[in-house]
């Protein structure tokens, strides 16, 4: 098997300390040498239902690291390049407008074939970002969080007020849950 893929043999608890240590999200289930599935954060995080008594504020991330509006896409695409950040929000004076992945910037530099000059562009994040976010407040349940990932999202920034006050993953809820 490749470093990357488990088996039937690995635990749960294995499995994401190692997807943890490489930064993964997600790997493959191989049986014998047959890829089976895919094993991810959402895999397990999807399998918790009701009320966890759990209030959003103790899983998520305060103070995240974000991105500003006025920053361009490159600043921005190198600092989750550098950080190995899946998703950044963007804010403006502590105000939440958006959210941007690293589809959201190769989507981009796709629609306007600009690859070759993304570092001379000065388009402002705000321009590729997406600013339909779905959010959860920080005293909600964790079990609203998990529902609201369940549509696929991997993470959401906790809102209070208009106010960001922190970011939940799904490593986050996985964390708190161990």
């Amino acid at each position: 098997t490749s470093a990357e893929a488990v088996t039937p043999k690995h635990t749960a608890a294995k499995v994401l300390d190692d997807m943890k240590k490489r930064n993964l999200d997600s790997c493959p289930l191989l049986v014998g040498k047959k890829f089976s599935a895919l094993v991810s954060e959402a895999s397990f995080v999807h399998r918790v239902r009701g009320r966890t008594g759990i209030k959003v504020s103790e899983a998520m991330v305060h103070k995240p690291m974000i991105a500003k509006e006025h920053m361009p896409v490159a600043d921005v695409a190198s600092i989750m390049v550098r950080a190995h950040y899946r998703r950044l929000p963007v804010a403006s004076k502590g105000v939440l407008l958006g959210i941007v992945t690293p589809y959201d910037i190769i989507s981009h530099l796709k629609s306007r074939n600009a690859l070759h000059d993304l570092k001379a562009q000065a388009l402002p994040i705000t321009q590729v970002m997406n600013a339909n976010v779905v959010t959860v407040g920080p005293s909600d349940d964790l079990a609203v969080a998990i529902d609201k990932m369940r549509s696929g999202y991997g993470c959401l920034p906790v809102v209070e007020e208009n106010e960001l006050m922190g970011i939940i993953a799904e490593r986050d809820v996985l964390e708190l849950l161990r």
